[in-house]
């Protein structure tokens, strides 16, 4: 870890900054596969997820284990191609048969997705498993709009808003592998695979805190019958994240993490840890004639051989952070490029709620915190802003705020916007950050430990969290680094029980609605409320219920208006106590680059970790072109 890490490069407004070409090969790592990809451990730890193999539990604007998500519309095809609009749906010329080939950085901590809270768990269960509904997607639509659309069931309907009633698709099959042996789903199946998923998954909160009962008046029909009004819960149903997937009751005989049996779009055909895996199309998925192909997700954990391989066309796809946009641009002319929005992600900084003496517990020392930090460096950085608007493509930027990010932008309210006068903690003022840490009795700083998971998110994330290291250092902080393991150390312990001292460094990221935020990180019962706020014993943050009373009045509140209105009042109020510090890393446009044999990459698009099921189920690939064009 270098200490002059922050002033590498020039930029337009100050000695920040490090662009790709400036990384060492230490810094260089795995990613899962979108816009901003991984690198290797550096000297110190090193790398995480990006936002292409979305999010451990988080991922930036939209963190995924393989191609980033495409959450914006792509630019016209490059000359030859003979293709001129990415967007457009071309279903109706598929050649079925091929195989879709992607990267990822990392192997699966479970092959079943109700024992992780992985992102790369969430990602696997959406090849495999079914969700009562999904998320539409396809041309023109915004994949941050998160329009609930059917899957498992052919739609549902309620009264009051108590009251659920969802009904089956008929021809909805499991896998023909025994004992299940492709018989037809029904609501007996939904009923366990509930009650399994709230006796072994850690997510189950996602549920038991809403669901008062679930029953089946007969086997087409599943009826949830709810504890409170809660105007999310159509998408909370749709969502991949913390997923109710929908198994076969048989697996009560069976070890799901080692035999998958679903309804989903494909069958799990090999996985070989540290290599990769296939999957294979199912031709009696509802969907009639999808998936177009079959799938191919290989590891590659370094970013360096990760282009490599795209450029050699033996991977289909590529997710390059923003330092690499125009260089890979310029190495594969022919290839789509495709920019996605600012997504529905954000990186952040957590605090731990298990230390009585913390100094975390006072909020200026919290805010001195978020001042120190240059987000408008942080994203000129690593989104190479600056650069990408020259070379005339398409970039937009934003800081997202707790607990809304920037993507939810009906909902958002911006830290810049003078109206919002607690942005002025979001400000960069180094000088004043020291005047709070000074206020709070820290004069000359402390010491504290500092967490990160390396090599999952991708090479911006690691990058990134070097430059906090160094933003803490100039405030006066001193940081005990602990790169921590993702798998064994960093999703069970730190992220998913707050278990750890100091400070974290994370991604947050999968949830349809905004309440998934802020109920899941800033209520008592929330199952990412990493920093333990107002929960029993907690030692951060305690406020007598006022926060959890808004969480909880925007969760039922089914007037928009009104409900924008109590969000309002909930972002003012974390942002001026600064409970968690967004950094503003992805504030920024990704992009995404494919090999015009790649049919419909852009034209179906998704924010959340069932990409398999909405949006790789519409890949095709012309087999011929690729040969005749050495792929």
């Amino acid at each position: 870890m270098t200490n002059n890490y922050w002033q590498r490069r020039i930029t337009r407004r100050r000695s920040i900054g490090l662009g790709a070409a400036g990384l060492s090969t230490a810094y260089l790592a795995a990613c899962g596969g979108s816009s901003n990809n991984s690198n290797k451990p550096a000297t110190s730890a090193a790398a995480t997820q990006a936002p292409t193999s979305a999010s451990a539990g988080g991922s930036p604007a939209g963190g995924n284990l393989t191609p980033a998500p495409r959450t914006a519309t792509p630019n016209n095809a490059a000359k030859g191609t003979g293709r001129t609009d990415t967007t457009v749906d071309e279903s109706a010329q598929a050649i079925p048969g091929a195989t879709w080939r992607y990267r990822t950085s990392t192997d699966y901590p479970s092959l079943d997705p109700y024992k992780s809270a992985s992102f790369a768990a969430q990602y696997h269960g959406a090849y495999i498993y079914s969700r009562l509904s999904m998320f539409k997607s396809g041309p023109g639509v915004d994949p941050n709009s998160f329009e609930v659309a059917p899957d498992a069931a052919t739609g549902f309907e309620t009264a009051d808003g108590l009251t659920y009633n969802y009904h089956l698709r008929p021809s909805m099959k499991f896998g023909n592998i025994p004992p299940v042996s492709g018989r037809a789903l029904d609501s007996s199946d939904v009923k366990f695979s509930y009650d399994r998923f709230v006796s072994v998954s850690p997510s189950q909160a996602a549920l038991t805190n809403l669901v008062d009962s679930i029953s089946t008046p007969d086997a087409t029909t599943v009826q949830f019958k709810l504890k409170l009004k809660y105007a999310p819960f159509p998408g909370q149903i749709a969502s991949a994240t913390e997923a109710f997937f929908l198994y076969p009751k048989e697996a009560d005989s069976f070890d799901p993490a080692k035999l998958n049996i679903g309804t989903g779009p494909y069958t799990l055909d090999k996985d070989t840890p540290s290599v990769g895996t296939t999957y294979t199309r199912r031709q009696d998925w509802w969907q009639k004639g999808l998936p177009y192909d079959n799938t191919l997700r290989i590891i590659i954990p370094e970013q360096a051989q990760y282009l490599a391989q795209f450029l050699a066309k033996k991977i289909d796809e590529y997710g390059p952070t923003n330092e690499e946009v125009i260089q890979v641009k310029s190495q594969a002319p022919e290839a789509l490029l495709g920019t996605g929005a600012i997504g529905v992600g954000m990186s952040m900084i957590y605090f731990s709620g298990q230390e009585p003496d913390s100094p975390f517990k006072d909020p200026r020392v919290r805010r001195a915190v978020s001042m120190a930090l240059d987000r408008d460096g942080l994203i000129d950085s690593f989104g190479n802003v600056q650069a990408i608007k020259k070379a005339g493509l398409p970039i937009s930027t934003a800081w997202s705020n707790i607990p809304v990010p920037a993507g939810f932008s009906s909902y958002w309210l911006d830290p810049k916007d003078p109206s919002f006068k607690e942005g002025q903690w979001y400000k960069f003022d180094l000088k004043a950050a020291k005047q709070l840490l000074a206020a709070a009795g820290f004069p000359n700083g402390f010491k504290t430990e500092y967490h990160y998971a390396p090599t999952r998110y991708g090479q911006t994330f690691d990058s990134s969290a070097e430059a906090v290291i160094e933003m803490m250092k100039q405030l006066g902080l001193d940081l005990d680094v602990h790169p921590d393991d993702y798998n064994k150390v960093y999703i069970p312990e730190v992220f998913t029980k707050g278990n750890f001292k100091g400070m974290a460094y994370g991604l947050e990221s999968g949830y349809s609605d905004v309440d998934g935020y802020a109920f899941n990180m800033l209520h008592p019962n929330g199952t990412r409320n990493h920093s333990h706020v107002n929960q029993a014993g907690g030692t951060l943050f305690q406020d007598g219920g006022k926060l959890t009373g808004m969480i909880e009045a925007q969760r039922q509140e089914t007037d928009l208006q009104k409900r924008k209105a109590v969000v309002g009042d909930m972002q003012r109020y974390v942002s001026d106590n600064m409970i968690y510090v967004p950094t503003a890393v992805y504030g920024y446009t990704g992009f995404s680059f494919a090999w015009p044999w790649v049919h419909n990459a852009f034209a179906f698009r998704s924010s959340t970790y069932a990409q398999a099921t909405e949006a790789w189920a519409h890949y095709w690939v012309d087999d011929n072109e690729r040969k005749a064009k050495g792929g």
